[in-house]
């Protein structure tokens, strides 16, 4: 039995896992950008218990951006920004039947305004750049350990964010 979930909890996290991957070698998308707004999404319970609050994974965001030089809008200089562009964080936890273990995901998704090349008019919020760093799963006892996967997905998104706009 235990087998068999263990299969499932697998296959899962193998059809979780995005082609976002190749947005990271082709990141035209992130050419020019200035500046960006961070939104976290809420945490589940369980990890909030851990220690990783959703507050304590924003600032990991931001100061992480910072250390790598992008400037990071307020919500009011985000209000007042083209395209209005925000790093969205998720961490999605689910927890697993039977078992004191959760099947994890950590995506990173860069959110701005995009508009319709056939009806200018219409412009949208639209995923621009997404990678998701981590599917797998985690006991209980580790959830605080997604810390470090969130700083992963972030160190990636500067790295790509880098190499389409290199410091003059």
């Amino acid at each position: 039995m235990k087998r068999t979930c263990w299969r499932g909890v697998f296959a899962l996290t193998m059809l979780m896992v995005s082609p976002a991957w190749a947005q990271l070698e082709g990141g035209r998308t992130l050419y020019g950008l200035d500046e960006v707004g961070v939104v976290v999404e809420n945490v589940h319970p369980d990890v909030e218990r851990q220690g990783l609050s959703r507050a304590t994974l924003q600032t990991e965001v931001v100061l992480r951006l910072q250390q790598a030089g992008i400037r990071v809008l307020t919500e009011d200089e985000w209000d007042e920004t083209p395209g209005r562009p925000f790093l969205y964080l998720y961490v999605g936890i689910v927890p697993l039947d039977n078992f004191p273990v959760y099947s994890v995901t950590v995506t990173l998704q860069l959110r701005e305004s995009a508009c319709l090349a056939r009806n200018l008019i219409i412009c949208e919020t639209a995923i621009t750049w997404e990678d998701v760093g981590v599917t797998r799963a985690v006991s209980v006892s580790r959830l605080a350990s997604l810390q470090q996967d969130v700083s992963n997905v972030v160190d990636r998104f500067t790295n790509a964010y880098l190499a389409e706009n290199p410091k003059r």
